[in-house]
């Protein structure tokens, strides 16, 4: 297959959880790196009213980090981070199969080319995408891919908070870019990094009767992430509980 003109995409990326911060994604249409910036601003603390009651989150920084995708492999190449610890852990995630919804009657102008619509439920997330044909490729931010178009907007349909927008299109990219990497560096699966993450942060939480068993259930819960459920876990599950049974069990990672 003769190889395709490179693009290049900047995004605003907007996460709840996360300072804002911009990415850059770059393809020929068969293989893609998407780059997240270092965020300007640092961890900070924010309070916020959840369920009537008051809570303090901590809202991290972004961390330089780069995502390796292909057109033909659902297997995505990215790293990992524990806040406070400065291993950096190399990941792979095999993606679910994304099913698009087309809605083709609605359409929207971004950065001089028109969008059609689509929906899709992602890990337990309703998300609207808007994705251009006049650039029929693949691709776009964060692991979102496999429209019939690139994707200029993605954005979660119960908080707006979550949010990729496209700030800058250049096609064709002259510039000369490498797709290769190293592949067997990922050698930890997504899975099994979450259950460390989860036994490490579980570790944290102090054993003291300040912490009610409620208490420690919503600690757990994935309220502000786009990726709420994994297809390894039970639908209806607390993650904490779930994970609780599982992080002990010998030989997990």
């Amino acid at each position: 297959m003769a190889q395709e003109e490179n693009l290049y995409v900047e995004y605003l990326d907007q996460q709840i959880y996360r300072k804002e911060t911009t990415a850059i994604l770059i393809t020929n249409n068969q293989s893609a790196i998407y780059t997240e910036n270092q965020s300007k601003e640092k961890a900070s603390k924010s309070s916020s009213t959840i369920s009537g009651t008051n809570a303090v989150a901590l809202i991290h920084e972004v961390k330089s980090n780069q995502f390796h995708k292909s057109k033909d492999n659902q297997i995505i190449y990215y790293k990992e981070f524990i806040n406070g610890i400065d291993t950096v852990f190399f990941v792979h995630d095999v993606l679910p199969e994304l099913n698009w919804d087309l809605i083709e009657n609605e359409t929207k102008i971004i950065q001089g080319y028109v969008c059609k619509k689509a929906k899709i439920k992602f890990r337990g997330t309703n998300l609207t995408a808007y994705y251009t044909e006049e650039i029929p490729y693949s691709f776009g931010p964060w692991k979102f891919d496999g429209l019939p178009g690139l994707i200029l907007e993605i954005s979660a349909d119960e908080d707006q908070r979550m949010k990729w927008t496209a700030t800058k299109v250049i096609f064709p990219y002259t510039e000369k870019v490498d797709y290769t990497f190293e592949k067997k560096d990922y050698n930890l699966s997504l899975k099994s990094f979450n259950f460390k993450s989860f036994a490490i942060n579980e570790s944290r939480i102090p054993n003291n009767t300040s912490y009610s068993a409620s208490q420690r259930l919503k600690y757990g819960k994935r309220i502000f992430f786009v990726e709420k459920i994994y297809e390894w876990e039970k639908q209806n599950d607390v993650w904490r509980v779930y994970f609780s049974s599982y992080f002990k069990k010998p030989a997990l990672w």
